[in-house]
């Protein structure tokens, strides 16, 4: 029995406390960094998700845009179209033929203005919005978002006015119209147009179409969007 205890006695004799801490240190400082590790490893990739995500809606915005821009196109024609109708009186005959057919769309064509929103979607649905520390950023782009698809929606209401208008013209046609205006002209299309600006209904649309809407959004819509496209492209490219 002396000599167990005089074992032990050697054993906590060569024990020191400095040990102790050294190895706990070593262990804690493992621990530590693997967690450090593991949580910049995981910041590093959501970082990486937010940038791809936001490249997707620079891409889509930049589509939105050029969408933008050729509707824009076709309803400042439709505008140019009903003021030179609106300066002659309504009167088709006062137009000269090659001013007819380079705006003949605004007589038989109409459109819709397609907006893409699936990357905004992605983003929203998912769970990177609240690790963007830039607010303000982003509170910017959900308006642009909301102002695109106001004027979306003036676009389609504009759209809507003109169908209207064109098919109650067609709707309206009978023999006697169709051998008027269609058979004594060198062109059924411009026979039709005639046909049109003798129409109620139509005349009515010629004279809203310059006020419908406030066209002026287009303009700031451009502003908003550029801004948003560069500083998108600025941060995340």
């Amino acid at each position: 029995m002396k000599k167990f205890w005089k074992y032990m006695a050697d054993v906590l004799k060569g024990w020191r406390i400095g040990d102790y801490l050294r190895q706990f240190s070593i262990v804690a400082a493992g621990v530590i960094v693997t967690f450090w590790g593991s949580d910049l490893i995981s910041t590093h990739s959501r970082e990486k998700e937010i940038r791809s995500v936001m490249q997707l809606i620079r891409q889509e915005l930049t589509n939105n845009y050029e969408e933008l821009k050729h509707t824009r196109s076709m309803i400042e024609a439709d505008i140019r179209m009903s003021r030179m109708l609106k300066e002659a009186n309504m009167e088709l005959e006062a137009i000269p033929a090659d001013t007819i057919e380079k705006y003949w769309e605004f007589f038989s064509s109409s459109a819709a203005l397609n907006v893409d929103t699936d990357a905004l979607e992605v983003l929203k649905g998912s769970q990177l919005m609240q690790h963007i520390n830039d607010k303000q950023m982003l509170q910017d782009l959900l308006q642009t978002y909301g102002y695109i698809e106001r004027m979306r929606k003036d676009i389609s209401d504009y759209y809507n006015l003109k169908n209207n208008a064109i098919m109650r013209c067609i709707e309206s046609l009978d023999k006697q119209s169709i051998k008027k205006y269609m058979f004594n002209n060198t062109s059924v299309y411009k026979g039709f147009y005639a046909f049109q600006m003798e129409h109620p209904v139509f005349l009515s649309f010629v004279s809203t179409v310059e006020g419908y809407c406030d066209w002026n959004r287009f303009n700031r819509i451009d502003s908003l969007l550029n801004k948003e496209i560069n500083l998108l492209q600025e941060r995340f490219d």
